[in-house]
């Protein structure tokens, strides 16, 4: 291996290279780097391997943009990353507002898409992201303000201390390189995360409707409007 580059005088490659010999910025597939999904014991270890892996691409990724040859590829992109991030504020928020009373509703919904999808653009590098309400969040936030009318608690402040609870366990995730995880996902396990968001999302939609029509205070007239939207 290597004759062909020692006859026209290059030095041959290496087949792998250690991961202390792989400056920053320049990891490539072909660089002997493991793969993305490969569990490491060691703490951090694949946090750093991943940062390796996409800081050469850091500068392209948003220099890229601005290519002539590009342009429409962006525009297309930009408006569906609007809609797709704005319907669901808009949605979940009505909904977020009724279950919480108003203590959180559209526009806290749209501030909090805004702003994490500004840092999530600049500082992660994951595009799978999903960005804005889902449908388990509107379930994990039922039960979080029914636990905190149970035992007698203020909901934004418990909220507060569940959402650094989860951002700890994220840091340990991370730390931990659990996202290899992922590579033990069937399409089994796919389809009924699917399913049980669509039927949260369902049940929502289905509930507030028929509260609209159930409402007194409500005009025939906004009821037929209501309905014509659904339709």
């Amino acid at each position: 291996p290597g004759g062909a580059e020692a006859a026209r005088g290059e030095k041959p490659l290496p087949a792998t290279l250690e991961d202390d010999d792989i400056p920053l910025g320049a990891a490539e597939p072909s660089d002997g780097l493991p793969g993305p999904l490969v569990y490491h014991r060691m703490p951090g270890k694949g946090l750093w391997i991943d940062i390796r892996r996409r800081s050469r691409y850091y500068r392209t990724d948003w220099t890229d943009a601005f290519l002539p040859e590009n342009l429409s590829i962006v525009i297309s992109t930009v408006l569906f990353m609007l809609f797709a991030c704005l319907a669901p504020a808009l949605a979940f928020g009505s909904i977020y507002e009724t279950v919480t009373k108003g203590q959180i509703g559209i526009m806290e919904t749209l501030l909090a898409t805004g702003v994490c999808g500004v840092i999530n653009a600049f500082v992660s590098g994951q595009p799978l992201t999903i960005q804005g309400p889902t449908g388990p969040e509107l379930a994990y936030l039922s039960m979080l303000i029914g636990l905190c009318g149970s035992l007698n608690l203020e909901f934004m402040p418990a909220k507060f201390w569940a959402g650094m609870w989860q951002s700890l366990y994220c840091v340990i995730y991370t730390l931990l390189h659990a996202c290899s995880l992922i590579s033990k996902v069937t399409r089994f396990t796919e389809e009924i995360f699917s399913a049980m968001i669509t039927m949260i999302e369902i049940v929502a939609a289905g509930t507030n409707i028929v509260n609209v029509f159930i409402n007194p205070t409500v005009s025939i007239g906004a009821k037929l409007w209501t309905l014509i939207i659904v339709s």
